[in-house]
Parts: structure tokens; C-alpha cells; sequence
């Protein structure tokens, strides 16, 4: 959207008439206003979803701890997320925001299902129980950094060491990996360990025990470094979803129905690789206890649900970058919750390996702000040199809900 204070820095001849629809000309004219006086709801809501998505790193643990199948887990989560997100999808979305399903739009959605539900989902689960909720968190903080380099290696996205925003980059991804390989290789002396004994944890694992579930043990030294691949490629799998995602959405630009259809298209995808190597017995519903289904319902309807649409809504609201700089917010509900729940202990390589990766995490996303910033400026500067600003759909596709940055 063409600001006051956009034009303000353009020199504009005087024989140039600008071609404005009535509708947006108000918005337009009326000075930007300051991100406090429209955000403050939105930063709620930001917290909110952190909070959200960081209890499910927990719950997911325990479930995978006391013997859940990743594959049944999997296959039941995005098919109560697709059951949810469906009406909503087709009431909100009119037909004319759903083009035609062709072969094509048919094989890139199966595309996206592979990357962000059966390979990215299965990747991450079996890293969070080979490791920790707090790795596994901090190693989430990594995937704007792999975005870009993979974005970067097939030219997507622009490398100058001339330009402040590629050596912001580049720098946030030299140490955003520091951090990552830190983390893995380095465990460093204990900082803090719980009182409670194993047996005998405190705060809400009583509750689990209560409830029939066993306490949790420590993990062996020897699986951490298999764990942290696993959640490399769950991070590499979810950038290459974010990469293919833009294309689709301009061939498919109902985004409420395209991740319906993926949740959909991920959990038969999951259901098929279930089956075939485990059996259908293995995803048979009635083999799912009480406790496994509280979580599988709670990140099938919260987390891939109502997280989703809220997050959403806040790009809507305040933009990509804003909504990405709360991501390391998770992070730390994820160490609170993992200490007190869980009695995790606390490492000084993940203190200094999550450091590192949450400052190449803002580093990276504050050169690619300034990145898209620079390419907008330039945009208006073309258009108000041949006399018409145009606000034609493909205009839309610098819109910060379709710059695909997170999860």
C-alpha cells in the first residue's frame, strides 16, 4: 500500500496524474500511524500464540515419552485441523477466491503436504524425543536462516555484501548456525536442575502422573546429536514449504482453504506411509488412550487451528516482521514450562547455543525487512514515473500474509 509518507520522498512532475481508486485514496492521504497505537491487541494475541504453541512442545514430549506413535499422532492432528478450518474456509473464501482444483494446483498442494505435514511434522517429532522441548524450540528459531539460504540457492533471494541487507543476512546466518552447531555439539556445565527428583517432579507433572502417566527420563547423551539432524531437517523441510508456498498461493490465492486442503492432503499422505509400513491396525482410533487424545485434539484444534488463524489475522494486522520478532517468545515459555513441568535441567551449550541462534534469527529477519522495504520503495518510484499507481491483484503479492515467514 502507497503511504503519505512514500510519496513524500518521490519527485513527482507536475504534468503526472496519479490514477487512484476512490476507495483507497483516504487511506492513502491519512498519515501512517505509529505501530503502539494499533498494535496493542495484536501483541497480545502474539504472546497468546506463543504461550499456546509452546505448551504443545510439552505435551508433545510427554505424549511421545509415554509411547504415543508419531504416525497415528500426526495422522489424527491435521485431520482434526482440516475438519475445523473447513467450514470456516468455505464460508469465509467465496468461490471466486477458489479457482478450479487442476492437476496442477492438485500436485503442488501434495507438494506442500509432503513438506510441512508428513516430513516436517515426523522429522520433528522424532528430534523432540531423541532431545528436549527447549532444543527443539530453540532449533525452531533456525528456519528463517535455512529459509534463506535456500531461497538464496536458487535465486530467490539476493546476496550483496555491498548492501546492508545482505551483509545483515549473511551475518545472522553465520551466526545462527554458530548457535545451531553449539547446541549440538557442545552440552557445557549444568546451570540449573530441578529439586525433584525423577520420581517425584514438580508443578503439573503431578498432574500427569495422576492421570496414569509415568515420569519422564533423561535423555541419553549418545541420541542428541541424531535428535538435532532430525530437527535440521524438520526446519530445511518447513523452509522448503515456505519457498513453495508464495508460487502456489498466486495460482490458489485462497489461503484459508489451501492450508485446509494441506492438512487434509498431509494426514492421507501420513495415513498411507502408516499403513504401509505399520499396518492399518496402526492407526486404528480405538488403540488412542484418553491422555494421547487430550493432546492430539489439543494440536489438532489449537495449534494447527485457532494458532494458525490468529497468526494470520496478526500479519493482517501489523505485518510479517512484527509477527516473526515473537517467535523467540516460544522459546522461553518452552525453558519455563520444560523446568517446572518436565524437570528438565538446564545446559549452559543450550544457554549459549540459543543466544546465538535467536540473534542470527532477528539479524536475518531484520535484512530481509530492509530488503523488502528497498523493492517496495523502488515499485512506487516506477509506477509514479509512468503516471498510474496501480492497486491490480498483482500488486497483492507483496501483501506481508502472503510473504510466508512463519509457521
Amino acid at each position: 500500500m502507497v503511504t503519505q509518507n512514500d510519496q513524500a520522498g518521490v519527485e513527482q512532475p507536475e504534468s503526472v496524474k496519479l490514477s487512484i481508486p476512490a476507495d483507497v485514496e483516504g487511506l492513502i492521504l491519512e498519515p501512517k500511524k505509529h505501530w503502539t497505537k494499533y498494535a496493542v491487541v495484536p501483541v497480545l494475541v502474539l504472546v497468546l500464540v506463543q504461550v499456546l504453541s509452546g505448551g504443545h512442545q510439552i505435551l508433545s514430549r510427554v505424549a511421545l515419552v509415554t509411547g504415543i506413535d508419531p504416525l497415528l499422532f500426526t495422522f489424527y492432528r491435521n485431520f482434526i485441523a482440516f475438519a475445523v478450518l473447513a467450514p470456516f474456509a468455505y464460508y469465509v473464501e467465496s468461490r471466486d477466491m477458489r479457482p478450479k482444483m487442476t492437476l496442477a494446483t492438485f500436485g503442488n498442494l501434495n507438494i506442500l503436504a509432503f513438506f510441512a505435514i508428513l516430513g516436517n511434522q515426523q522429522f520433528y517429532l522424532a528430534g523432540l524425543k531423541l532431545t528436549s522441548p527447549l532444543f527443539a524450540a530453540v532449533a525452531q528459531n533456525t528456519i528463517p536462516v535455512i529459509t534463506f539460504l535456500l531461497a538464496a540457492s536458487i535465486g530467490q533471494e539476493e546476496i550483496s555484501c555491498r548492501k546492508m541487507s545482505g551483509l545483515a543476512k549473511i551475518l545472522g546466518t553465520f551466526i545462527g548456525f554458530g548457535g545451531a552447531v553449539t547446541m549440538t555439539l557442545y552440552k557445557g556445565a549444568k546451570i540449573y536442575a530441578s529439586e525433584a527428583g525423577k520420581d517425584e517432579l514438580d508443578g503439573f507433572v503431578n498432574l500427569f502422573k495422576y492421570a496414569g502417566i509415568p515420569a519422564l527420563v533423561d535423555i541419553k547423551i549418545d541420541h542428541w546429536a541424531l535428535g538435532a539432524f532430525y530437527l535440521l531437517l524438520n526446519c530445511t523441510l518447513w523452509g522448503l514449504y515456505l519457498i513453495n508456498q508464495g508460487s502456489v498461493l498466486v495460482k490458489y490465492p485462497a489461503l484459508l482453504s489451501m492450508g485446509c486442503l494441506t492438512e487434509l492432503f498431509g494426514s492421507i499422505q501420513v495415513g498411507i506411509i502408516g499403513a504401509a509400513m505399520k499396518g492399518v491396525q496402526s492407526l486404528d482410533f480405538r488403540s488412542v488412550t484418553l491422555n494421547h487424545l487430550m493432546v492430539i485434539t489439543y494440536a489438532g484444534v489449537v495449534v494447527s487451528a485457532i494458532v494458525q488463524v490468529l497468526q494470520a489475522w496478526c500479519i493482517q494486522q501489523t505485518g510479517a516482521f512484527f509477527v516473526s520478532i515473537f517467535l523467540p517468545v516460544q522459546t522461553l515459555v518452552v525453558a519455563v514450562l520444560a523446568i517446572i513441568v518436565l524437570g528438565e535441567t538446564l545446559y549452559l551449550g543450550v544457554v549459549i547455543g540459543g543466544v546465538l541462534v535467536i540473534g542470527g534469527f532477528y539479524i536475518v529477519n531484520y535484512g530481509q525487512k530492509m530488503e523488502r522495504k528497498k523493492k517496495k520503495l523502488l515499485l512506487l518510484q516506477c509506477k509514479t514515473k509512468s503516471g498510474v499507481i496501480s492497486f491490480s491483484g498483482e500488486d497483492k503479492k507483496l501483501s506481508d500474509l502472503e510473504e510466508p515467514l512463519l509457521s
